[in-house]
């Protein structure tokens, strides 16, 4: 016996869509596939109907929460196309494919898009530091908790 925690369920589906060689792997979750960012941070995003195996890795690893990162991966490793779609309505959904989705009217060469997606992380804080001299221990000093503690005399 085993507790499956977070994205337990969408890494079981997807290792069982890959040892029965299935077309395809069905995710059925509470909302309607993938979106372009957050719905409830951006009210102006929009779902996303195809979308690459590893453009939905890279969202993924950088927080969106749709599907488990460990699931995509494993999804990717063993070609297997995913399908989220919502289990409270008939919606299409978004389609995870191997390769670069092609939507009816596009042709191979149209240029692709830049960004697919935007993902966010609240558990992280970045800083950026400007004119810190390139040099050995610069990091640490800057690291280093403030004010400085005096050294311990012997």
């Amino acid at each position: 016996m085993t507790t499956l925690g977070r994205g337990g369920s969408d890494t079981t589906a997807v290792a069982l869509a890959a040892a029965l060689d299935a077309d395809v792997c069905e995710i059925y979750t509470d909302v309607d596939g993938l979106y372009t960012a957050d719905p409830r941070i951006v009210p102006s995003a929009s779902r996303v109907t195809r979308i690459t195996i590893e453009e939905t890795l890279e969202m993924a690893a950088q927080g969106a929460k749709i599907l488990h990162l460990r699931a995509v991966e494993y999804a990717r490793r063993f070609n297997v196309p995913l399908h989220v779609r919502s289990s409270f309505s008939d919606q299409e959904g978004t389609w995870i494919l191997v390769g670069r989705p092609l939507t009816s009217d596009q042709e191979e060469t149209m240029e692709e898009p830049l960004i697919s997606g935007i993902a966010h992380d609240k558990s992280l804080g970045k800083v950026t530091a400007v004119g810190i001299p390139d040099q050995p221990g610069a990091a640490p000093r800057l690291l280093a908790p403030w004010p400085p503690r005096a050294s311990p005399s012997t």
